[in-house]
């Protein structure tokens, strides 16, 4: 599946932007992790962990396909795979359509902060801000409507 979302990623482009599906792959995947989850069990982090595991695996196949400095994805996908169970294991969020569309606009921007942020620190990237903010916005636009679909089995 990771192989899949990234060979769709990097062979896909737009005239406004670049696809940043494994955004969307990594959150599914913290959801999924709530799936089997008793409310009433005492778990500790084990499910952040096993997101964060997924998610960092995705991020270094993305940092290493990208050719840039080795980290920005796997920290990026790694926060999102923490976070996603973290926020829905209904503590903090319960699933929502509108909730799931919210969270995953600000996962997709801060993919792309702390990917831009990263190169521009530790590399000689050099970025046009009005780019970045549109393929942002556009990968966000994409993004909202996959992430307000897929939901955990236990909530439907």
């Amino acid at each position: 599946m990771i192989a899949a979302a990234l060979g769709v990623q990097t062979q896909l482009s737009f005239p406004f932007g670049h696809l940043n599906i494994t955004v969307v792959l990594v959150y599914y995947y913290g959801l999924k992790t709530l799936e089997n989850d008793n409310p009433r069990e005492f778990h500790g982090a084990r499910l952040e962990l096993r997101g964060a595991l997924f998610g960092v695996l995705v991020g270094l196949a993305e940092d290493t396909i990208s050719g840039h400095v080795l980290g920005p994805y796997f920290l990026s996908k790694g926060l999102i795979g923490f976070l996603t169970p973290l926020l829905f294991m209904d503590v903090i969020f319960k699933w929502t359509p509108l909730w799931a569309g919210i969270i995953i606009a600000v996962f997709t921007v801060m993919d792309g902060v702390i990917v831009i942020g990263a190169g521009m620190i530790f590399s000689e990237f050099n970025v046009n801000t009005a780019s970045a903010v549109q393929e942002t916005l556009f990968q966000v636009l994409l993004n909202v409507p996959l992430g307000m679909l897929l939901k955990a089995g236990k909530h439907d």
